[in-house]
């Protein structure tokens, strides 16, 4: 069974899912979050102009709040690929020697 968090493991198994069940937004959802994370944003903002079309021309409705909400985070929010995996800095506190 593919990993929780891990966008990489389970991208295949959302990409098959989303291809069976094309409007349903839960899972539509969770691919664009996975490929947003792995720095395919483009394609993920693709996936969801193209799920929003068919919606609107299918079923005559908006996409819904967590579709929405997918979409806000692939426009507002850095890749977590893309994010910087730097340690933090270490602090020092220097004492001064004793006279």
């Amino acid at each position: 069974m593919p990993e929780l968090g891990n966008p990489a493991a389970v991208l295949s198994v959302l990409t098959d899912l989303t291809e069976e069940h094309p409007l349903v937004e839960s899972i539509a959802a969770a691919h664009l979050r996975a490929l947003h994370a792995l720095g395919r944003t483009a394609e993920a903002i693709d996936r969801y102009m193209r799920i929003s079309s068919r919606l609107s021309d299918e079923l005559g409705m908006n996409p819904g709040a967590d579709l929405r909400q997918a979409h806000q985070l692939m426009i507002y929010q850095a890749p977590v690929a893309t994010l910087p995996t730097r340690a933090p800095p270490r602090l020092t506190i220097e004492v001064p020697a004793q006279p």
